[in-house]
């Protein structure tokens, strides 16, 4: 098959979850023997196509200063004129935006799609919005939305608990929807050499119990809550430290938080790490922490951790509970809220051995779940299963 993919946005490093799973599919759709090609929506000169990873990229954009019409025009006639090219078998969308582009093609009559259903669009901006703005902009994004979903002819999801969001909010019929978990490059995530060598040559301390936790700054990743349980777990680890890797418009209210809780010196502000360095950041530390706080659609980083040996302790938000239950229970805590995190942190910091099971247990558990070859042999299920 012939399959053109189209994303909102396109991780060729690091640009998010969306991004990732757009990227790693269309290169896992190649592998399994199909035409990939991705449109690619990064500022610059549209080329002609270029060949990465078994995939054949193309530029949507001209230049920054470009109204969104005028990008949306460019994009759609980009993608009409792949579609006469290479007469793809199917489209795959991811993003409403994607979605929104697609839908205004022209040649996209009887051409078989693929909503890829990552996360609600309405839901994002209400809860970065908590205000009568968040829920009049949710509520136009919803409408938005349903007009794009409703021109799919197929429909995907990460998580049982997206595909259900997706039923509710869009009154798309349950048995319509494909659930397919998401996964992790097990090369690029994997287990290294001794922890003690990756924090000599990083430069953290040994011997000390180290948590990091890889999250965009932003109100719903719930970063408060964990520098919360992390000063009220201080008395009981005074050596305890936490790495947060990542940024965004929570920045500097983390670092207010941090100074008034006393955790100047237990927290260090890695910012964005470049994706070639993260699995040793992963490696060293004791536990990661996903402390989500809303709308989670599925956590590609708690598989990124895994895979790489190191056990990973988060809240039971969305679609989470669908990765760690199955790895054991105890790894979630009860609730989002700060006392809640600190208790569940306490009692795995508090037991080693415990630790170290789930430590051993990690990667096994994530080989035999959750990769992109069966993301992308669910795609391509999706698309030939007429419901």
């Amino acid at each position: 098959m012939t399959l053109l993919t189209i994303s909102d946005f396109l991780s060729l490093d690091r640009s998010g979850g969306l991004g990732r799973v757009a990227w790693e599919s269309a290169k896992a759709l190649s592998r399994l023997g199909h035409d990939s090609i991705v449109v690619e929506p990064r500022e610059g000169t549209p080329s002609e196509g270029e060949v990465i990873a078994g995939v054949t990229a193309f530029r949507s954009s001209r230049a920054p200063h470009l109204r969104t019409s005028d990008f949306l025009h460019t994009r759609t006639n980009l993608i009409d004129e792949l579609i006469e090219k290479f007469e793809p078998s199917a489209v795959i969308t991811h993003g409403p935006l994607s979605g929104w582009t697609w839908a205004r093609c022209s040649r996209r009559a009887n051409l078989p799609s693929l909503t890829v259903f990552h996360s609600a669009w309405g839901d994002e901006y209400r809860v970065e919005h908590e205000s009568a703005q968040g829920r009049v902009g949710g509520w136009l994004r919803d409408r938005a939305e349903r007009r794009v979903i409703r021109r799919a002819s197929k429909y995907l999801t990460l998580s049982a608990f997206m595909a259900a969001r997706l039923a509710e909010l869009h009154r798309v019929p349950r048995a319509e929807i494909h659930t397919v978990p998401g996964g992790v490059d097990l090369e690029h995530f994997s287990p290294g050499e001794a922890k003690s060598r990756i924090r000599k040559r990083l430069g953290w301390k040994l011997g000390v119990p180290t948590l990091i936790s890889v999250r965009n700054m932003r109100p719903r990743m719930g970063l408060g809550n964990l520098l919360e349980a992390v000063a009220q777990v201080l008395p009981r680890v005074p050596d305890l430290r936490l790495v947060l890797i990542g940024h965004g418009p929570l920045r500097e209210e983390l670092h207010r938080s941090c100074r008034k809780l006393g955790l100047a010196n237990v927290v260090d502000f890695a910012g964005f790490v470049e994706d070639a360095d993260l699995p040793d950041m992963y490696r060293a530390a004791d536990l990661a922490v996903v402390p989500t706080a809303a709308l989670e659609g599925f956590g590609l980083v708690i598989l990124e951790a895994l895979a790489c040996g190191t056990p990973v302790m988060a809240t039971p938000v969305g679609g989470i509970p669908e990765i760690l239950t199955g790895l054991d229970r105890q790894l979630m805590s009860n609730d989002v809220g700060a006392t809640d995190l600190a208790q569940t942190l306490l009692a795995w910091l508090s037991d080693e051995q415990r630790l170290a099971g789930v430590a051993a247990r990690s990667r096994s558990y994530v080989e035999s779940r959750f990769t992109w070859h069966r993301f992308a042999a669910g795609m391509i299920e999706a698309l030939r299963n007429e419901r």
